[in-house]
């Protein structure tokens, strides 16, 4: 009787085993990966200028007036 194919299993002959190797084996390095994670591209805060959060007190002038009248 002849072999069903049941859609899973692999041939395992040279091509599959060289072929699973260029995309399984081991990674080459990406320069561009690498380059993303250097500090150059962290995250940044930027302090809103409108809108919530945006709120800034007046500093209190060198004299020391108090703003008492």
């Amino acid at each position: 009787m002849a072999f069903k194919w049941d859609g899973k299993s692999r041939v395992t002959n040279e091509t599959y085993r060289k072929n699973w190797e260029d995309i399984f084996g081991t990674k080459k390095p990406n320069p561009i990966a690498k380059e993303v994670r250097t500090p150059k591209y962290k995250p940044r805060v930027v302090k809103a200028k409108k809108g919530k959060g945006s709120f800034t007190r007046k500093k209190e002038p060198e004299d020391g007036w108090s703003g008492l009248v």
